[in-house]
């Protein structure tokens, strides 16, 4: 191959370089898709009050009012938080929830869902009940896997 062949080839191989760089600099493209962001934020208050289980509701914990949860989503709060107590919920592994304690909750995500929100429930426990770990003798998985089961009834008909 001589010089002038070599030299053709590279000015040729530079040439179609660039057209596909200009042409992907001026080439139509489906617009990127917009990256929603949701805000969120704790609303702290049936997390509280451990030391005095399952305590006194409006005197050792709260739960949020309707208003609060309504001032956090009317200023873009999308997600709420809701951490409350396991042996509040349950006061006895394996036993039923406890019905004052579960008008409480859902009352809550209903506010919050009602205006467009999303909920996540926090079983606020650092993997405990009554400071005994998950998995321990005391407190198996089983009896974690049935709080949950029993709590998922009560929602069952939500998204």
């Amino acid at each position: 191959m001589g010089i002038g062949v070599k030299a053709s080839c590279l000015t040729l191989s530079f040439l179609l370089f660039g057209v596909s760089v200009l042409a992907g600099m001026f080439s139509v493209r489906a617009p990127a898709k917009a990256v929603s962001l949701e805000f969120g934020i704790n609303v702290c208050g049936a997390g509280f009050g451990e030391a005095r289980l399952p305590g006194v509701h409006g005197r050792g914990y709260i739960y949020p009012d309707a208003a609060t949860l309504r001032y956090f989503s009317g200023h873009g709060f999308c997600v709420q938080r809701v951490p409350f107590r396991w042996e509040r919920m349950q006061p006895r592994l394996g036993a039923e929830l406890d019905a004052e304690e579960l008008a409480r909750l859902p009352a809550v995500v209903r506010v919050i869902t009602t205006g467009g929100g999303k909920v996540v429930l926090d079983l606020h426990n650092f993997a405990r009940y009554h400071g005994r770990v998950i998995g321990s003798e005391e407190v198996g998985v089983g009896d974690f896997a049935d709080f949950w089961a029993r709590l998922a009834r009560c929602f069952r008909q939500d998204d």
